[in-house]
């Protein structure tokens, strides 16, 4: 037999290849040449699934209602002769499903959903059919409206191991303990549960049904619930749970009602959670620290995300850190979250409030504050001695600050990380490049990045007059053609009334890279920097030929003598 035919006579290599192939319309190609490779691209085809719009349309075609002019979608309704005699065919297709989701965003401006009456008619159907889902293994839903319920009804079933619930529509607690009591015993082998509730709903409106939902989820390993919710039952069921790895619950800054917090605390005690090894919550770094110098210390945390919900002070944060290195001295991911919710201002931190942190053996360190955090180039060598293993590092990149906040960071301190981090994936950074500018006392990078990926600059201030200089410079130091500048857009926090404001110059910079790698108008350690001489003129560069505009503005006829730094 020939290697050909022995590859297409394996199951394994069959759907493996299919499953390489780029669009889905190869996949229906693939499906459509036999019937030996359609039941292999069959798999691939219905395996994920972002409605149940396409199973339903099996029985029948789905038609569509227009929405009324202040609506935002379009209902979808069987038609009144509908009948349920192609239910085999809906088996047939759903039995490959593994993977449902339907999520509504704030940009969706426009969307189908189906009407409540289709559910109801097809859960009534099924009481005396095959199962039609009976695969499904990840269900990512948002309710619409509390009708929404008979949609989970229909998909959960005992196969089901991650189930994310996006309930912040559902406004009334009663629909949504309703919702929670109705998932009780049905999903024994769940390992992921992610629920988001309305603002509005405390953790005493569902503690009771969250409670006992958990205590029937023996193997639950990832716990994603909203903030506060970690009450004092809760927890006592979820120190039960012996294969928890991941507990998130810092939910998200809406909920801030004070009932919320009534009777919330960590409640971590001494021989819980031994299997825990990511653990995000909202507290405050006292009491944190509390819990971290007198009972928990799992062995396995590598993880930690702190949220406090109170306005930090530097010597609180000096205490958390160092109750959190005495009882997990094996963490390597530490975020901490320092944004302040109040308006009252925030103090600053200084590199010598986050020294205790040198102790522990670091992968990834982020942090976030309101203000800018100082250090000095010393102050990079002692981090990089303290983490060789350092990949991802962020250090308040993207402040609540005004566009000219100073800093003490400049470009010379991306070529000491370049030295001192030579495992570095991600570094995200705020640097202050001011008006005054002079690239000629800025000296060339003895060492560039090694595996440098991303590159984030945050709020980070950029004339525009600095583009080309800036560009040229971080093109010399980063690690190669794929190396990304990444820059977000501004953010307003109403709660706190600032904004991070974000320089669109950087966008240029990163247009500006891409042209020069693209041109190969730098080679590191084959050429010297572009530079100035004192009377302005400037050294003879090779003729390129631009490809697009980015290149144009680099090399066009008209500007040639006024392009590099």
């Amino acid at each position: 037999m020939a290697a050909c035919e022995r590859v297409l006579g394996t199951p394994e290599l069959m759907s493996y290849i299919i499953g390489l192939v780029d669009t889905r319309k190869d996949q229906v190609s693939a499906a459509q040449t036999c019937h030996l490779w359609s039941e292999h691209a069959f798999h691939w085809i219905w395996r994920e699934l972002d409605s149940l719009i396409p199973l339903f349309n099996l029985l029948a075609p789905l038609e569509r209602r227009e929405a009324d002019s202040w609506a935002a979608y379009n209902e979808l309704y069987f038609p009144e002769n509908m009948t349920f005699d192609k239910w085999p065919r809906l088996v047939f297709y759903g039995k490959y499903v593994r993977s449902i989701g339907f999520m509504i965003s704030e940009e969706d401006e426009e969307f189908e959903i189906i009407e409540p009456k289709v559910y109801r008619d097809i859960k009534a159907a099924s009481l005396n059919l095959p199962a039609f889902l009976p695969n499904l293994q990840h269900c990512e839903w948002t309710f619409w409206d509390s009708t929404c319920r008979t949609a989970i009804d229909l998909m959960v079933s005992p196969s089901v191991t991650q189930l994310q619930l996006n309930m912040e529509v559902v406004e009334d607690p009663c629909e949504v303990s309703e919702i929670l009591t109705s998932l009780h015993g049905r999903v024994p082998d769940l390992r992921m549960l992610s629920l988001s509730l309305e603002p509005s709903i405390g953790v005493e409106d569902v503690e009771q049904p969250l409670a006992t939902l958990l205590s029937t989820v023996p193997r639950l390993e990832q716990l994603y619930i909203p903030h506060f919710f970690h009450s004092e039952k809760i927890v006592a069921i979820l120190r039960s749970l012996s294969r928890l790895e991941v507990l998130d619950c810092s939910g998200t800054a809406e909920y801030k009602s004070i009932r919320n917090d009534r009777g919330c605390q960590l409640g971590f005690e001494d021989d819980s959670f031994r299997s825990l090894q990511l653990l995000s919550c909202n507290t405050s770094l006292k009491k944190a620290s509390h819990q971290f110098l007198s009972r928990f210390a799992p062995n396995n945390l590598s993880s930690i995300y702190i949220k406090p919900k109170l306005p930090t002070l530097s010597s609180d944060l000096q205490d958390f850190l160092s109750a959190l290195v005495s009882s997990n001295p094996n963490l390597i991911d530490v975020n901490l979250n320092l944004y302040s919710d109040s308006t009252v201002p925030p103090v600053e931190i200084e590199f010598k409030d986050l020294q205790s942190l040198l102790q522990l053996p670091l992968k990834q360190l982020a942090i976030s504050h309101d203000k800018v955090l100082s250090y000095s180039a010393e102050d990079v060598v002692v981090m990089g001695c303290a983490w060789p293993n350092m990949q991802g590092l962020y250090l308040t990149e993207e402040p609540l600050v005004s566009r000219f906040s100073p800093s003490h960071q400049d470009l010379t301190m991306l070529s000491l990380f370049a030295e001192h981090f030579p495992q570095l994936e991600d570094l995200g950074v705020f640097l202050h490049i001011g008006d005054n500018l002079n690239m000629q006392r800025i000296p060339r990078p003895h060492c560039r990045f090694r595996q440098l990926k991303e590159l984030h600059v945050g709020t980070s201030p950029l004339p525009e007059a600095h583009q080309i200089d800036v560009a040229f410079y971080l093109a010399s130091i980063m690690a190669n053609e794929n190396t990304d500048l990444c820059v977000d857009y501004s953010t307003w926090y109403p709660s706190i009334g600032h904004q991070r404001r974000v320089n669109s110059a950087w966008f240029k910079v990163h247009d500006l890279m891409k042209a020069l790698y693209r041109n190969q108008l730098w080679l590191m350690g084959g050429s010297d920097f572009p530079q100035r001489s004192a009377g302005g003129s400037q050294r003879s560069e090779p003729e390129i030929v631009p490809q697009d505009p980015v290149e144009s503005s680099l090399r066009g006829p008209q500007n040639s003598q006024a392009l590099l730094p």
